[in-house]
């Protein structure tokens, strides 16, 4: 997946993204956009024809930048466990610097899981490909369902980043190596 948007268009993600990580969807509406902008609102439709057509290029933009990365993970020939660290470490950077992006993508447009509703199961779609493309891997306890992995990671991010939101002191990134070292104990164990 490329990048299809223009430069303005970027510049007016960019501006929502922000507007509605500081004042929540709910107040997201074509004429506070504009106004955030410094446009009027009929100068928006020049780039894009609806308010469904921003938050479905804000989705794009996370979309875009997480299928990146797990296609270039899913092509690595290194050991399922390894992969799953890498990923998990990965997401728990973009909560630690992008917390306020990452509510907005995880939770304020699963609200509009209308507009959404082809693109919700990327994420684990995508999860599924990164362990099945790996090397087999003897660390892994081969009782283990993969679908149990992947809602263990996301309740853990989850976390994180309500933490996140909750109080700024919170790093994720030394709860990341905390848990991820429970979490391997778990994989390996019951061999």
């Amino acid at each position: 997946m490329e990048n299809v948007y223009t430069k303005r268009q970027m510049e007016i993600l960019k501006i929502t993204i922000d507007y509605i990580s500081r004042n929540g969807i709910k107040s997201f509406s074509l004429r506070n956009i504009a106004e955030a902008i410094g446009i009027k609102q009929p100068t928006l439709y020049d780039h894009f024809d609806s308010k469904e057509a921003i938050l479905r290029g804000i989705f794009n933009l996370y979309k875009f930048d997480v299928l990146s990365y797990n296609n270039d993970l899913a092509s690595l020939n290194i050991p399922k466990l390894t992969k799953i660290k890498m990923y998990f470490l990965k997401m728990s950077e973009f909560i630690q610097y992008k917390p306020d992006y990452m509510n907005l993508v995880w939770f304020e447009l699963y609200q509009h899981r209308d507009i959404f509703e082809n693109d919700l199961t990327f994420l684990l779609d995508s999860m599924k490909k990164i362990i099945a493309n790996g090397k087999d891997d003897v660390d892994i306890n081969g009782e283990i369902d993969y679908e149990w992995i992947i809602v263990q990671i996301y309740g853990i991010l989850h976390y994180f980043l309500k933490s996140k939101l909750l109080s700024e002191d919170f790093d994720v990134l030394k709860n990341a190596d905390e848990y991820w070292n429970t979490l391997e104990s778990l994989l390996k164990s019951a061999k």
